[in-house]
């Protein structure tokens, strides 16, 4: 049973000062509740606490993915490798891509360009509580937490799972009927803005499958009498 939210949690961390963004005390709610809190450091670190402890290079900023632990994950360089997340992890997605329908995507930014008061700015695919670092009681950094146990992920026994949803398009595109969006527990759904469902991203889509009978060709029939040379030989 959870003690703490992610919106909890943000608010306690709202307001605290550059290098002492946590408490032990609340790194250590942060980890018994599986939240994971991001946010940016120097210029070229995105830091995390709680459900992951660790920090990856983003240097003028960088897009990531949240991978689960025994998830399996394609190599960035090897083409047909795969590797397997043991624990947690936040893997880097190559800018080479459009990343933005990831579903577990975390954007970190530098200097954004809409809030120039700010070093970092931190957001996600996935549902978060934001909260502000200050440095010298100046807004420095925009960080999130996201609560892992929300990103609507399920690690079974035989597999990762991922519950969907199928909304109908209102006109269909390349022979798509629906896309498929991730489905969200109804709490969830009723906190989140207009601007944030609209925002949801497409994970993918759906088309009809139209099945055909194959019919055999018959080219030549034979009588079953003709077909035996001699009914003695018949094993019955």
């Amino acid at each position: 049973m959870k003690t703490m939210t992610k919106e909890q949690l943000a608010e306690l961390l709202n307001g605290n000062e550059y290098r002492d963004e946590m408490t032990k005390e609340q790194e250590q709610a942060a980890e018994e509740n599986n939240l994971l809190v991001l946010f940016g450091a120097s210029d070229d670190l995105l830091e995390m606490r709680g459900a992951i402890y660790d920090e990856a290079g983003a240097y003028d900023g960088g897009e990531y993915a949240l991978a689960l632990d025994g998830e399996l994950y394609a190599d960035g360089e090897e083409e047909n490798t795969y590797h397997k997340a043991i624990g947690n992890e936040i893997l880097p997605l190559s800018d080479e891509y459009d990343n933005d329908d990831n579903p577990r995507l975390i954007r970190a930014e530098w200097c954004p360009d809409d809030q120039l008061e700010l070093s970092w700015r931190i957001s996600s695919n996935m549902p978060y509580a934001p909260f502000t670092i200050k440095r010298d009681g100046e807004p420095y950094c925009e960080g999130i937490v996201i609560d892992i146990d929300d990103s609507g992920v399920y690690l079974g026994e035989k597999g990762v799972y991922l519950n969907l949803t199928a909304v109908e398009m209102r006109e269909q595109r390349y022979g798509d009927t629906h896309v498929l969006k991730q489905s969200l527990s109804k709490e969830i759904y009723q906190a989140m803005s207009e601007e944030e469902r609209m925002a949801q991203p497409i994970v993918g889509a759906l088309k009809p499958i139209e099945s055909q009978q194959r019919q055999m060709e018959v080219t030549q029939t034979t009588n079953a009498a003709e077909a035996v040379e001699d009914p003695d030989d018949l094993p019955f």
